[in-house]
């Protein structure tokens, strides 16, 4: 049971430490504590001595927030503020963060539909310029590969 008790403290010391359990996760490494914070995720915290208030965990930028993170205010009860940030200051929220990601997501994909007749007419436009029927299929079938688009059945 000792053994038990000394295990799970264990893991939710490493846990704290390493930051885990943070809701902001990043494709960055993560940020050494001798270097200069730059393209990396990591902990900032902000405070004299042992009296920390504030707490940044994210990307960081040039020694500064820039990208996803969170910052955790004590002053009270801890306050949170999760969100994108560029050069230190705070944009938007990540919900907002991820409606703007969902909707020029759509713009792409509604841009490739309305462009994609076009695309099909051009491939079929060079293909008619082949003189075999097989160079034809490979034309077309190449010129609609760099378009990213599959040729019909």
């Amino acid at each position: 049971m000792k053994t038990l008790i000394k295990s799970a403290l264990l893991l939710l010391l490493v846990m704290s430490l390493t930051g885990c359990g943070d809701d902001v996760s990043s494709e960055l490494p993560p940020c050494s504590s001798v270097q200069y914070h730059h393209n990396c995720f990591g902990t900032v915290h902000h405070g004299r001595g042992g009296d920390v208030r504030i707490k940044y965990v994210g990307e960081l930028k040039n020694g500064t927030r820039h990208g996803k993170g969170s910052m955790y205010y004590k002053h009270g009860p801890v306050k949170k503020k999760s969100g994108i940030w560029r050069d230190g200051k705070y944009l938007y929220d990540l919900a907002e963060h991820k409606k703007r990601e969902k909707r020029e997501k759509q713009k792409r994909e509604a841009q490739i539909r309305r462009e994609e007749p076009r695309s099909r007419a051009s491939c079929a436009r060079d293909a008619g310029k082949a003189g075999t029927e097989y160079a034809a299929k490979q034309i077309e079938k190449t010129c609609l590969a760099e378009k990213g688009l599959e040729p019909e059945s």
